[in-house]
C-alpha cells in the first residue's frame, strides 16, 4: 500500500505535545502536594487531579491528531477524472514466427518495425514504451521521451529473443496497460503491430476493458490477406510449411471490443500511420480529454474528525470528574 504525509515534519509538533503533557500532569501534582498539606489531603485532592489528569490526555492526543491532520496523511488509492491534455504510447510489436512472412518489403517484422519507428519518430516529446510478444509478452522499453532507446528497441526485435513458441497478443495487451503508471494522467494509447494470428488467449477480451480504462487502441493490421508461405520450425531443423495470412477481422472485432476512439488501420494502406499520429496529436492542442488516473486518496478528514472527538471527551470527561471533586 502507498502511505505516505505530505507535510512529514509537521509531525515533529505533533510529538512535543507528549512531553508537554508530561510536565502538566507532573507539575501539578507537585503543587497539589504543596497546596495539601499531610492533615488536609482527601479524595478531593485526588479527584482534581484525576480531572486535571484526563483533560490534559485527551487535549493531548487532540493535537495530536490535528498535527497528523496537517501533515496531509495519504493512503489507498482510487480513479478520478482528471481534465488533462498530453498523450502516452505504448507501442505492442509482434515478434512471432509468422511475422517473418515476406508477403510486404523485407517481411512482416521489417515493416512493423520501420513503420513504428517512424511513428515514435513524428511523437516529439510523448512519452513511449515498447512492449514485444510472442508466445509470452515482455515490456522491453519502460515510458521514456528517450527515442534513442526507443529506437535501438525496435532495431532489436526478433522471433530469437523470445524463447516461448506462439502468439499471445492478448498476453502482450495486458503487459501495456500496465506498462502506465498507475497516476498518468493523460491520453493513453496502445499501438498494436500484429498480423492478428493468435495461438492463446482472447485478444478481444483483452480490448474490452480498455475503454474503462481510459486507454485507446490503435491497431495496425501488418500483412495481406492472400499471405506468404513460412516454415513453423525455422531453425529447428524441421520443416513445416504454414500459409500465415493476415487477419484483419480479429484486430477490427478488438478494436471494437475496445471501443471509443480506438481506431484499425491496414498498415501497408498509405497514409493510415497518418491517421494513427492524427489520433495521437488530437488531444494535445487546446481541448483537454477526459482520463481516469488512479489518485491516492487524502485521509486527513478521518484525524480531524478524531481531534474533535478527543477534544469534546477532554471537556466532557475532565468536567465530570472535576464537579465531583
Amino acid at each position: 500500500m502507498n502511505a505516505y504525509f505530505e507535510s512529514p515534519g509537521v509531525l515533529v509538533l505533533a510529538f512535543a505535545a507528549i512531553p508537554a503533557a508530561v510536565y502538566v500532569i507532573i507539575r501539578f501534582r507537585r503543587v497539589r502536594e504543596q497546596l495539601f498539606s499531610a492533615g488536609q489531603r482527601g479524595w478531593q485532592g485526588s479527584r482534581v487531579t484525576e480531572a486535571i489528569s484526563i483533560r490534559t490526555v485527551f487535549f493531548t492526543l487532540s493535537w495530536m491528531l490535528v498535527c497528523t491532520a496537517a501533515a496531509g496523511p495519504r493512503w489507498g488509492t482510487r480513479l478520478e477524472p482528471v481534465r488533462e491534455q498530453g498523450a502516452a504510447v505504448v507501442f505492442v510489436l509482434d515478434v512471432s514466427r509468422s511475422m517473418t512472412a515476406e508477403d510486404l518489403p523485407g517481411n512482416r517484422l521489417e515493416f512493423a518495425v520501420q513503420y513504428a519507428s517512424r511513428l515514435a519518430g513524428e511523437l516529439s516529446g510523448i512519452p513511449c514504451a515498447l512492449v514485444v510478444f510472442k508466445g509470452t509478452a515482455q515490456l522491453l522499453i519502460p515510458l521514456t521521451t528517450d527515442r534513442r532507446s526507443l529506437q535501438d528497441g525496435f532495431r532489436a526485435a526478433s522471433p530469437g529473443m523470445i524463447s516461448a513458441p506462439g502468439s499471445v497478443p492478448a498476453g502482450a495487451i495486458s503487459t501495456a496497460v500496465k506498462a502506465f503508471p498507475p497516476s498518468l494522467a493523460v491520453s493513453r494509447y496502445i499501438v498494436l503491430l500484429s498480423d492478428g494470428e493468435q495461438t492463446q488467449g482472447s485478444l478481444v477480451e483483452a480490448a474490452s476493458g480498455l475503454h474503462a480504462g481510459g486507454i485507446t487502441l490503435l491497431a495496425a493490421g501488418v500483412g495481406t490477406v492472400s499471405g506468404a508461405e513460412i516454415n513453423a520450425y525455422a531453425g529447428s531443423g524441421n520443416v513445416k510449411i504454414h500459409q500465415s495470412r493476415l487477419d484483419s477481422v480479429l484486430l477490427e472485432d478488438a478494436v471494437r471490443a475496445a471501443g471509443g476512439e480506438s481506431r484499425y488501420v491496414l498498415a501497408a494502406n498509405p497514409g493510415s500511420a497518418v491517421e494513427i499520429l492524427e489520433r495521437i496529436t488530437s488531444g494535445m492542442g487546446g481541448t483537454k480529454n477526459t482520463v481516469y488516473a488512479s489518485r491516492t486518496v487524502k485521509r486527513y478528514p478521518i484525524f480531524l474528525a478524531g481531534a474533535i472527538m478527543a477534544f469534546c471527551a477532554a471537556l466532557v470527561a475532565g468536567g465530570v470528574s472535576w464537579k465531583r471533586s
